[in-house]
C-alpha cells in the first residue's frame, strides 16, 4: 500500500503545487463574484455527479475479484451518458432559475456545460477506480496531476484575457476533459461486451441503497454554496467557495491518494477483520498527525493568512476558513476509511448516516439563513457535518470489532492539548488583525507539541541522569 500511496501521492502533489502557485494569481484575476459562479457550477455537478453513474463505480474493486470489472465499467459508462441527456433536458427547463442564481450572462454557459461537467466527473471517477484496481497507480498519478496543471493554467490564461467567470468554468471542464483523455488512453479493460444485465444485477446494493445515501451526502457537502448563492448572493458564495478550494488542498495532496488505495486494499482484507482494523488504525493515524498542523495552523490564522496570501478582498474567505477547519481536519482523517461499510456492504448503516447528516446540515444552514448570518451559517454546517463524521467512524470501527474510545487510547492528551491551543489562537486572532502574526505563532507552537508529544518517553529518558547513554527501551 505504501508504494501506490506513494506513486498517487506525487501526482495529486503536482496538482497541488499547480493549485497553490495559481491561486494568488486567480485571486488577483477573478472577483469573489467571479468564484461564485464557479461555486455554483461545481456544487451542482458535484451534487448530481456522485450518482451521475448510479455508484456502480464503486462496484467496480470488488468485480475486479471475479474478472467482471469491464463489464461494471461499461454499465456506469452507459448510465452516466443517460444521466447527462437528462442533465442537460433539465437545464433547458430550470434555465430562468440557473439565471437567476449566477446573472442571465452566464444561463447559457452553465446551460451547456453542466451536462458536460457532470459526465466528464463522473468517468474520471469510474476509470480512476479500474486503474486503481488493476495497480496503474502511475496512470492516475498522470491523470491527477495532468487535470490539475491544465485547469490552472487554462483559467490563468482566460483570466488574463479578461473572460470572467467564464473562464473559471471552462477552465475547469478543460482539466476534466484532459483526465479522462489520460486515463483512457492508458488503456480499457477488455472483457467490457455482454453481461451487462448481470452485473447490473450482481451489484443492484450500490443503486438501490449506496446511491440515495451518496446523494444525501453530496447535497450536504457540495449544496451550500449553491443555497448561498440564493440567500446571501454570489460574493458569499464566492468567497466560501474559495475558502473550501484552498482548505481541500491538503485532502488533494494525501487523503485522497490513500481512500483510492484503502478501498481496493480493503476490499481484499474484508474476511479478516484483524488486518482490516490494523489497516484502518494505520491509515487514520497517518491522516491524524498530518491533519493537526496543517488544519490547525488555518483554523487559528486563517484571516491574516489569506490577507497576506490573496489580498485585502478575501478577509472574509479566511473566516469562513477558521470555522470549516476543525470539519475538514476530521474528514481529512476519516473519509478514505469511511467507503469500508461499502467493503462490507453495509450500504444500509451508510444510508441511514446519510440521513441523519443531511438534515443536521440542512438545520444548520436554515438557523444561518433566518438569522441572516453566513458565520453563523458555516460555523453550524460545520460542528454538524463534524459530528456525521465521528458517527461514520464509529460505524467503520464497529465493523473492525473495535471503538471509537479504543481508537482514542493513544491519541487523547495530544488532541485534547492540541485543540485547547487552537481555541485559544483562533479567540485571540479574532480581537484584532495585528496579532494575526502572534496567532500563527501560537498555532506552530501547537504543531511543535503534536509532533514531539508521541517521543515524549524517549526525549525525557534520554535527558534523565539514569539515562546518559540514550532512550530506554520501549
Amino acid at each position: 500500500m505504501a508504494k501506490a500511496t506513494a506513486l498517487l501521492t506525487t501526482g495529486n502533489a503536482i496538482a497541488y503545487l499547480a493549485s497553490l502557485l495559481v491561486a494568488p494569481v486567480l485571486s488577483r484575476l477573478y472577483a469573489p463574484e467571479d468564484f461564485g459562479v464557479l461555486s455554483v457550477f461545481t456544487g451542482i455537478i458535484g451534487v448530481l455527479g456522485v450518482v451521475a453513474a448510479g455508484r456502480y463505480e464503486l462496484a467496480i474493486p470488488l468485480a475486479y475479484r471475479d474478472g467482471q470489472e469491464g463489464h461494471v465499467l461499461r454499465l456506469a459508462a452507459y448510465i452516466t451518458a443517460g444521466s447527462s441527456l437528462v442533465v442537460l433536458a433539465s437545464a433547458l427547463i430550470f434555465r430562468g432559475a440557473l439565471g437567476g442564481l449566477v446573472g442571465d450572462a452566464n444561463q447559457l454557459l452553465l446551460v451547456v456545460l453542466l451536462p458536460v461537467g457532470m459526465g466528464l466527473g463522473a468517468l474520471v471517477t469510474a476509470m480512476r477506480y479500474w486503474h486503481n484496481s488493476a495497480g496503474s497507480f502511475s496512470t492516475v498519478a498522470r491523470a491527477t496531476g495532468g487535470q490539475a496543471v491544465a485547469r490552472a493554467s487554462g483559467q490563468a490564461a482566460m483570466g488574463l484575457s479578461g473572460l470572467g467567470s467564464g473562464g473559471l468554468v471552462l477552465g475547469h471542464v478543460g482539466g476534466q476533459l484532459i483526465a479522462l483523455l489520460t486515463l483512457i488512453r492508458a488503456g480499457l479493460p477488455k472483457n467490457s461486451r455482454g453481461r451487462t444485465l448481470e452485473v447490473a444485477r450482481r451489484y443492484r446494493r450500490f443503486p438501490m441503497l449506496s446511491a440515495p445515501g451518496s446523494l444525501l451526502t453530496s447535497v450536504g457537502l457540495h449544496g451550500p454554496p449553491v443555497v448561498y448563492a440564493a440567500y446571501f448572493g454570489l460574493v458569499v458564495s464566492g468567497l466560501y467557495g474559495f475558502a473550501m478550494a484552498v482548505l481541500g488542498l491538503p485532502t488533494a495532496l494525501l487523503s485522497q491518494s490513500i481512500s483510492q488505495v484503502f478501498y481496493p486494499t480493503a476490499a481484499r482484507q474484508e474476511a479478516d477483520p484483524v488486518q482490516a482494523r490494523r489497516l484502518i488504525d494505520q491509515v487514520t493515524g497517518v491522516l491524524l498527525s498530518i491533519a493537526i498542523p496543517v488544519f490547525g495552523t488555518l483554523a487559528v490564522s486563517g484571516p491574516w493568512l489569506f490577507t497576506a496570501i490573496f489580498g485585502s478582498g478575501w478577509e472574509a474567505a479566511g473566516r469562513y476558513a477558521q470555522l470549516l477547519a476543525p470539519w475538514l481536519a476530521v474528514r481529512f482523517v476519516v473519509s478514505p476509511v469511511s467507503t469500508y461499510l461499502f467493503v462490507v456492504e453495509q450500504q444500509d448503516v451508510a444510508l441511514r448516516i446519510s440521513v441523519i447528516e443531511a438534515a443536521l446540515r440542512v438545520a444548520a444552514v436554515a438557523i444561518g439563513i433566518a438569522t441572516a448570518s453566513p458565520e453563523l451559517a458555516i460555523g453550524l454546517y460545520s460542528l454538524a457535518s463534524l459530528g456525521a463524521l465521528i458517527e461514520w467512524l464509529r460505524r467503520v470501527l464497529l465493523q473492525v470489532q473495535s471503538s471509537v474510545h479504543q481508537w482514542m487510547q493513544h491519541r487523547a492528551q495530544p488532541l485534547i492539548g492540541t485543540a485547547l491551543v487552537i481555541v485559544s489562537g483562533i479567540l485571540l486572532s479574532r480581537t484584532s488583525d495585528v496579532v494575526g502574526l502572534l496567532a500563527t505563532v501560537v498555532s506552530l507552537t501547537a504543531i511543535g507539541l503534536w509532533i514531539v508529544w508521541p517521543y515524549r518517553q524517549d526525549l525525557t529518558g534520554a535527558a534523565s541522569p539514569g539515562n546518559v547513554d540514550g532512550p530506554s527501551a520501549p
